[in-house]
């Protein structure tokens, strides 16, 4: 693993596996890179960033139809074998050439490898899906550098494709976040509740088609006082959202995934991106969201004009800290 630049920091990302930090679940699909990586990673449930116990999936909810969401990605490790075993986060298109997902996302390039992303389809076995390499990684420094919020990562593909992009929301959408409102979560990730601490089955596999789930938008104040045991620092509400009840929920897999929101128009929105939580669709705990309305602006600066602040200039796939 190539260590970060000086004063980066050590990676958040595998807390849980090198003992870095003790951090709460994160929603990365290391169910599958677990498989990939086997050997490297030996923990399916050190997924991501800034966790303690937290996780990501959709549990709860029912298969997404062959034209819902035509904007999801999956970001996957190449190589053989089914799709389903080397699923690493889900995504959004947010431009020809751009996926929006999770910053824990980005662990697998730290180890060498490389990782691609799949459109077009809401079925990862799908042969007629389009598959484009990842060539480089825009990383939130904020979430870099400490926070456990602000948990995005915009992955550049090797060639624009064919599908609409994400309808993202702004500041002016802040209406759509407030507690009760009904969203919609989809992704592929597991779709077995877990309960706190409690790690997925070694062999447990991500369904073959992207699952969705309708949601409550849970308050502020009410995730934070969910939270304030366990992890005081887990919830920041400048630029995180909650959402979730117990039995459905998002989980190992759909980090990165979105989160939409109907507007008054009865267009929807993507309001959020799978981050981290503890256990998957427990009582207590209701999944963390990336806030995309609060961090709009950085995501539309590094889709049109990304800053080249490397990492670690020896990567393959080169991160920009950003």
């Amino acid at each position: 693993m190539h260590a970060a630049g000086p004063g980066s920091g050590p990676p958040k990302g595998w807390g849980i596996v090198m003992g870095m930090r003790k951090r709460l679940r994160v929603r990365v699909a290391l169910v599958g890179m677990a498989v990939a990586v086997a050997g490297v990673v030996a923990l399916p449930n050190a997924s991501g960033a800034a966790t303690s116990n937290a996780t990501p999936r959709i549990v709860g909810g029912g298969p997404v139809g062959k034209t819902q969401f035509p904007s999801l990605a999956a970001l996957m490790i190449p190589g053989k074998g089914h799709p389903r075993e080397r699923l690493v986060c889900s995504g959004t298109v947010v431009a020809p050439d751009v996926i929006l997902s999770a910053g824990h996302c980005m662990f697998p390039i730290l180890f060498g490898l490389a990782m691609q992303g799949q459109t077009g389809s809401r079925d990862l076995g799908d042969k007629a899906a389009t598959v484009a390499s990842v060539t480089s990684v825009v990383l939130n420094k904020t979430w870099w550098f400490g926070s456990q919020s602000d948990d995005l990562a915009l992955f550049k593909l090797s060639a624009p494709v064919p599908v609409p992009v994400s309808p993202l929301a702004s500041k002016a959408d802040r209406g759509l976040t407030v507690n009760g409102n009904q969203v919609q979560i989809t992704g592929w990730g597991l779709t077995i509740p877990l309960a706190v601490f409690q790690p997925p089955p070694f062999d447990a596999l991500p369904p073959r088609r992207a699952q969705v789930a309708t949601v409550p938008i849970v308050g502020d104040d009410i995730c934070q006082a969910d939270y304030a045991d366990l992890d005081p620092t887990i919830f920041v509400p400048a630029t995180d959202l909650c959402a979730g009840q117990e039995g459905k929920d998002a989980c190992y897999g759909d980090s990165g995934g979105p989160m939409y929101a109907t507007d008054p128009s009865g267009g929807l929105k993507q309001i959020g991106v799978v981050s981290r939580g503890a256990g998957c669709a427990t009582k207590s705990f209701p999944g963390i969201w990336t806030d995309v309305t609060a961090l709009r602006p950085w995501i539309d600066k590094n889709v049109s004009n990304p800053c080249h602040k490397s990492l670690d200039p020896a990567l393959a796939i080169q991160i920009y800290v950003c």
